[in-house]
């Protein structure tokens, strides 16, 4: 259970810390991170998935950080973890991109072009047919729940400030 009355400025710190590394998992998961997802509701499901992550977390030894420098060299080990993280499950979804971008330029379709908001670019047709064919798949499989438990598994197996 939360506990408010003995949270002391380590646990403080375990939940920033936690906090960072789900921003970066944010930033780069498929399906999670994409951009018609609000910021607002990101942001809270970032901050849901630290507090839920904050129990398994609990046993973990921090390092000490006398200077600014210091936690935002921690900071920033974080957020490449979580960044990371989302990476490697971006990668399904990037693969399908460039397979699709192949498929229509071998068949005469790299002219028929369509602004994709995700990548800020012009894609081809083909191309966004297979990124959401890959994106329905993913979800098909529960790759969204695998992110979350990449990202819980990532607690335990690398702890916060350990990287």
């Amino acid at each position: 259970m939360f506990d408010f009355i003995s949270y002391t400025a380590d646990n403080a710190q375990l939940f920033m810390l936690l906090l960072v590394r789900g921003s970066g998992l944010f930033m780069t998961a498929p399906i999670l991170g994409h951009r018609s997802i609000p910021r607002s509701a990101k942001t809270g499901m970032v901050i849901l998935f630290a507090l839920i992550a904050m129990p398994a977390a609990q046993g973990v030894v921090l390092p000490e950080s006398i200077s600014l420098l210091g936690l935002t060299g921690l900071l920033l080990r974080e957020l490449m973890g979580g960044v990371l993280i989302g990476f490697f499950f971006a990668l399904i979804i990037k693969a399908a991109a460039m397979a699709g971008a192949m498929t229509g330029f071998q068949i005469g379709l790299i002219i028929a072009q369509a602004f994709d908001q995700n990548a800020g670019g012009q894609v081809s047709i083909i191309g966004r047919f297979w990124i959401v064919l890959a994106s329905l798949i993913f979800m098909a499989i529960n790759g969204h729940h695998h992110v979350i438990r990449a990202f819980h598994e990532s607690i335990q197996m690398i702890p916060p400030g350990q990287m």
